[in-house]
């Protein structure tokens, strides 16, 4: 029988061992090479203790402590009130269905059922909420201001605290002239602003077409909107018709929707994106910080430009609307191709565009590809209230005295001067008072109702 002791070795003694010491060293590197993913180093045994060696923090989690110790999820709340307000938060999540976080929520409220009812189908994101009171009966408010105010402030004030509850920047959307969208707004500004909540809102202003009432309607609320809203934007539906007659009706407010999700979007950039140089939320603050009770508007603007276009001598970057703008955040996503003589010429034309005397805070972020983006943020004194403070004349006393001597009280040559600044239109006064076809403004509760302010605006100089 063979004998397994009999077979002859195929290897030496000799060639084991280097084989072995081979193995080992193999074993080595590949333990040296996973170095950094290993959680339990080699160590050694000794008689006291079991020896480790210290593991170094990675550089990735260092960044990431530095920055969630002290971090704060900042929440804001997008609040779509009436018809118009609740059709532009559905285009813009429709637009931008990303946009919807846990800290950024966006709602619906109405006083029509039937609306809200419509616009569940499309199964949106937003929270929608029925203002329900026997004084709208789901039906809407048919234009009624005082009846939607008191819709709100006696049968949904709980739900307007529960939804600005826990919320940092409140942003208010709604068309002004009608009756749920200029009470809701005001009012929920209103209460936002008293909670120390950033109070944000954009208004669509509606066409002359529409009558006297409505245009007394909304100047009322965007009176009140901008006394206590750190800052409003206006879109003006006589402008978006005259600007864009070439579009239909339909892609008109598409462009509205555009406008205003565009603007949302650049205010949570600013708060979220860690990879903008030398801008995070502080400066938003800063930016919309109200001061000496003055009223301010913001306007966004987005610019595209290649960076193999040679100059920008026939482009106009900006529009009369920011001539007066004091204060800007202009965030540029670069590419890497952008030439420096380009960036320059770039930074003078909106240095150009604005007031001479602004404000600027540039950050950036470098992108690939040849394309740059340029999202500007400006702000401005609104001129519907007042050019200084808290208006050094009474608007009261502007309505009922001729023009000469409104002029004798407002001295201000630049206000005078300024088209863009006296489009409200408030010193147009008929001097022969005897065909004074104005309507008396009243005083309610310390309140100046500025019914009759809107007749002036559509007059000409």
């Amino acid at each position: 029988m063979f004998d397994q002791r009999d077979k002859k070795p195929e290897k030496s003694l000799e060639e084991m061992q280097e084989e072995l010491i081979k193995l080992q060293k193999e074993m080595q590197a590949v333990l040296m090479k996973d170095r950094a993913a290993n959680q339990i180093r080699l160590g050694y045994f000794d008689d006291q203790e079991f020896l480790i060696e210290p593991q170094a923090q990675p550089e990735e989690e260092r960044i990431e402590y530095f920055v969630s110790k002290y971090k704060k999820n900042y929440k804001i709340k997008v609040i779509g009130i009436g018809g118009a307000g609740n059709n532009i938060v559905e285009d813009i999540l429709r637009q931008y269905p990303d946009l919807v976080s846990e800290n950024l929520m966006f709602y619906q409220l109405n006083t029509d059922s039937k609306h809200l009812n419509l616009l569940a189908r499309n199964r949106s994101k937003a929270i929608r909420y029925l203002i329900d009171s026997p004084y709208t009966d789901g039906h809407g408010a048919g234009g009624d201001v005082q009846k939607a105010r008191l819709a709100i402030s006696q049968y949904f004030d709980k739900e307007v605290d529960e939804i600005l509850n826990e919320c940092d920047i409140c942003i208010v959307i709604a068309g002004l002239g009608k009756g749920t969208g200029s009470a809701g707004s005001t009012y929920i500004i209103n209460k936002a602003a008293t909670k120390k909540i950033i109070t944000l809102a954009y208004v669509v202003i509606p066409p002359n077409t529409e009558g006297s009432l409505s245009y007394e309607k909304a100047t009322d609320a965007l009176y009140d909107l901008l006394k206590d809203a750190n800052a409003i934007s206006q879109l003006r539906m006589d402008d978006i018709n005259k600007n864009l007659n070439y579009l239909s009706v339909v892609e008109r407010n598409q462009e509205i929707s555009n406008n205003i999700g565009l603007s949302i979007k650049t205010i949570v950039n600013l708060i979220n994106e860690q990879t903008i140089y030398n801008l995070d939320y502080a400066d938003l603050i800063t930016f919309f910080q109200k001061k000496d009770q003055l009223a301010y508007e913001f306007l966004v603007k987005e610019i595209k430009l290649s960076s193999s276009q040679e100059n920008l001598v026939a482009q106009k970057l900006l529009s009369d609307d920011w001539l007066d703008a004091n204060q800007l955040i202009v965030i540029y996503q670069l590419s890497k191709q952008l030439p420096g003589k380009l960036y320059d010429e770039l930074n003078a034309k909106i240095k150009a565009s604005v007031n001479r005397n602004a404000h600027i805070v540039f950050g950036s972020k470098y992108v690939d590809g040849d394309d740059n983006i340029i999202t500007i943020l400006g702000k401005k004194t609104s001129s519907l209230i007042h050019a200084n403070n808290t208006l050094a004349y009474d608007p009261y006393n502007l309505i009922s005295h001729p023009d000469q001597q409104i002029k004798n009280v407002i001295t201000d040559d630049y206000l005078w001067n300024q088209a863009k600044l006296l489009e409200q239109k408030l010193a147009a006064i008929n001097q022969d008072q005897t065909q004074n076809t104005f309507k008396n403004t009243n005083r309610a509760d310390g309140k100046i109702e500025t019914s009759s302010i809107l007749n002036l605006l559509d007059q000409d100089e």
